[in-house]
C-alpha cells in the first residue's frame, strides 16, 4: 500500500471510529465582498445528540500536526 492510500485509509478509520468530521467554516459577517473568520474544525457528534462538540479549532484554511501538538 502506498503512503497516500495508507494515510487516507487510517484517516477514514479514525473519523469513523470517533464519529468526527473535519469542516471548513467562515465568520457570520462573510459575504461576496469578503470572507472573514476562516477556520478548520474537527467536530464530534455524540450518538443520539443534536449538539456537535468542537474537539479542535484552528484559524485559516489548513490543519497540520502542529495545530494538534500545541
Amino acid at each position: 500500500m502506498n503512503t497516500k492510500t495508507e494515510f487516507l485509509t487510517r484517516l477514514s478509520s479514525l473519523l469513523k471510529e470517533y464519529n468526527v468530521t473535519i469542516e471548513a467554516d467562515v465568520g457570520a459577517g462573510s459575504d461576496t465582498h469578503g470572507i472573514y473568520g476562516r477556520s478548520i474544525e474537527v467536530i464530534h457528534r455524540e450518538k443520539g445528540s443534536l449538539n456537535p462538540i468542537c474537539w479542535l479549532y484552528t484559524d485559516g484554511w489548513e490543519l497540520s500536526s502542529s495545530d494538534i501538538d500545541e
